[in-house]
């Protein structure tokens, strides 16, 4: 089953994306099929992870037709209770220590950027 929805302008539009949104719950993403990047500019303040543009929600959300990186597994972010708003990968499911140096002084912060 697919939902369609007409809007009558990009007011109500972004209106109804934000009423499916809420009733759906916020989440992974959202899909417009614009030209005008203004549009495109309103739409993503739908509160999903991604606002894929363009191209089929499928195609677009696992990665294919998109550079978010391949997945199947769908991170819903932080609107739903999920810990990311990435498409999870292998490296989501395993810990990485990292042991950093420092690159840069940061004593003289307040030098460089004036307080």
């Amino acid at each position: 089953m697919l939902a369609f929805y007409a809007a009558k302008n990009t007011d109500h539009g972004l209106e109804l994306s934000q009423q499916i949104a809420r009733f759906e719950g916020w989440g992974h993403s959202s899909v417009i099929h614009c030209d005008d990047p203004e549009v495109v500019a309103k739409f993503a303040t739908v509160p999903t992870g991604r606002v894929l543009v363009n191209t089929p929600a499928i195609m677009g959300g696992m990665g294919y037709s998109t550079d978010l990186e391949p997945s199947f597994m769908l991170g819903t972010g932080t609107w739903s209770g999920s810990i990311t708003s990435d498409n999870v990968t292998a490296l989501h499911l395993i810990n990485i220590k990292r042991v950093a140096y420092q690159s840069r002084p940061w004593r003289d912060i307040y030098k460089e950027y004036g307080a």
